[in-house]
């Protein structure tokens, strides 16, 4: 589980794995917060 601060709102990504997919896990929550800091909040991914 992944989590960042997006003005007042706390986003938690329910997204993971374990230890040997930790790197490939990282990246997609990363690719997933810039698609949702993106977003102008109407559309849902």
């Amino acid at each position: 589980m992944y989590f960042f601060q997006r003005g007042k709102e706390l986003v938690i990504l329910l997204c993971g794995g374990d230890k040997r997919t930790q790197k490939a896990d990282i990246a997609s929550a990363k690719r997933l917060k810039e698609e949702i800091e993106r977003s102008d909040g109407t559309s849902s991914i």
